[in-house]
């Protein structure tokens, strides 16, 4: 019997040892739980405040596009305002160099037509003062007969 109580005391001081190993284990998984469970809160609180910072980026980042976008609308109408501006002015200025160079023509046939006129003119007068230098020749030569006339008589 003794041997019996022996192997029965020793069974369960076994089945104690293993419960109070059991319950050594079950304080280590749950300190290693609890450390896990406080690492994955902290995770948990970064990831949160990394969307949270992620969402005012994603935010300010839509809003600067719409800036943009609106900025870019804006540029575009003031492009094709100064296109036709510069479409104009072109415009207005061929038609002044037109109008300069109708004006110049003009001017230049007149002064063209003066001086065809002038030549005619000068031309009629080179007639006139041939007549009159022939005019003057033959007086000079009358009045020379006239003064050998004289002597002479």
């Amino acid at each position: 019997p003794t041997a019996a109580c022996n192997s029965l005391m020793a069974e369960s001081g076994d089945v104690s040892a293993l419960r109070h190993r059991s319950s050594q284990q079950d304080l280590f998984l749950g300190s290693r739980i609890a450390q896990w469970k406080r690492h994955a809160d902290k995770y948990d609180s970064r990831l949160l405040v990394i969307e949270s910072s992620l969402l005012e980026v994603r935010d300010g980042m839509r809003i600067w596009g719409d800036i943009i976008q609106e900025g870019m609308a804006d540029l575009s109408m003031q492009m094709k305002a100064m296109s036709q501006e510069v479409r104009f002015v072109q415009k207005r200025n061929l038609e002044l160099k037109t109008e300069i160079n109708s004006v110049v023509s003009k001017h230049c046939i007149e002064v063209e037509e003066q001086m065809q006129s002038a030549l005619q003119r000068i031309q009629e007068d080179t007639h006139v003062i041939a007549r009159v230098s022939k005019a003057e020749k033959r007086l000079q030569d009358l009045q020379s007969t006239i003064q050998e006339m004289k002597r002479s008589h």
